[in-house]
């Protein structure tokens, strides 16, 4: 017969340890508000911003400090405008380019925003003319005459001069008379015929106070190529019956 064998103290012990570990439960899942704040990018959330890193003079307390000493000279010197309103601060100064100042109440702030804005806009305009000269009159794109014409009438000395050069670019060479681009209408020739020689009515000056801007108006209509006829300009000088009036003058004799 076989021997029974007796359970040693070590074969107990780890026997009990075995079935301690089978009877303990199953590790329960994270619960999803924490699997998200753990993996955001896989619960399909945005990560959390970053905090901008702290700087040096924040470390060392020193953006506080200014900070609490610029309030304590604006109580200050809020207290002071009591006896003394010159201390009192006021509005700060704006440039004239800031937007607020198109709808100021005051005109003249309006209108120096205004203005600035539409010279500050001269070199944009220049290059726009620049490309539509490139593209001409006529065919697909009817606003090309529009918007060159009305480069004329520009406030911008050098966007004249700009719109009446690229007029003249479109109208090539004078002796070629079948190209389609041309701006040489006659709307065009007679806004390019008040340009050259247009005068103001009382004063006789020119409407285009710029010489280089009526010069390529000239040349403009000469490329155009068109008939033309230059209109009357106002006589300077003498007339010749005072200068008749004068010769008789001088060849009467002196009588004693």
């Amino acid at each position: 017969m076989n021997a029974v064998r007796r359970p040693t103290i070590a074969g107990l012990v780890i026997a009990a340890c075995c079935t301690g570990c089978a009877a303990l439960p199953a590790t329960p899942p994270p619960a999803p508000a924490a699997a998200a704040a753990a993996n955001p990018a896989a619960a399909g959330l945005a990560p959390p911003a970053a905090t901008a890193p702290q700087t040096l003079p924040q470390f060392l307390g020193l953006t506080g400090l200014c900070q609490a000493g610029g309030n304590l000279l604006s109580r200050i010197r809020s207290r002071l405008g009591m006896r003394w309103p010159g201390l009192e601060g006021g509005t700060p100064m704006l440039p004239i380019t800031d937007p607020a100042n198109l709808d100021s109440p005051n005109p003249a702030v309006a209108a120096a925003a205004d203005i600035k804005a539409q010279e500050d806009a001269a070199p944009q305009k220049i290059k726009a003319l620049r490309y539509l000269a490139s593209i001409g009159c006529g065919g697909c794109y009817p606003d090309v005459e529009d918007a060159l014409l009305a480069g004329l009438d520009d406030c911008t000395e050098s966007v004249r001069y700009e719109a009446v050069s690229a007029l003249r670019r479109t109208a090539g060479d004078p002796c070629q008379f079948c190209r389609d681009d041309k701006c040489c209408s006659p709307a065009v020739l007679s806004k390019l015929r008040e340009v050259a020689y247009g005068t103001r009515e009382g004063s006789g000056c020119f409407q285009e106070p710029s010489a280089r801007v009526r010069r390529m108006a000239r040349l403009a209509l000469a490329g155009c190529g068109g008939p033309f006829v230059e209109p009357a300009l106002p006589e300077e000088g003498p007339r010749e019956a005072d200068l008749q009036d004068v010769s008789l003058t001088w060849e009467t004799p002196l009588r004693r």
